[in-house]
């Protein structure tokens, strides 16, 4: 089962860091930069940095998602073995009465 009010709560995030990752990606596609290398091995630097720092951003956001749905079929594992307990009770409870 997924989680739907922890996605939705979190999507807006998630889709924040995606779009500033693509809008960055595409304003240096196609720019042949001359300058001086070292502020230009400076800016990739930072960039690769602002990268990193927003994959692992949405990687968190990806485990927090996981660990909910992780409860979520946790729970969903105890309910199916509270009903099938009172499944069989009430069976039993059926057969008993037709015994007597």
């Amino acid at each position: 089962m997924i989680p739907w009010s922890f996605l939705l709560k979190n999507s807006p995030l998630i889709l924040a860091g995606a779009d500033a990752l693509l809008t960055r990606l595409r304003s240096g596609t196609g720019q042949r930069e001359t300058g001086d290398p070292t502020d230009r091995l400076s800016r990739l630097e930072e960039s690769s940095t602002e990268t990193a720092r927003l994959l692992h951003q949405l990687a968190q956001h990806l485990d927090a998602l996981a660990a909910a749905q992780r409860a979520t079929a946790r729970r969903a594992q105890i309910a199916l073995i509270l009903g099938s307990v009172a499944a069989a009770l009430s069976l039993g409870a059926c057969v008993m009465v037709l015994l007597r």
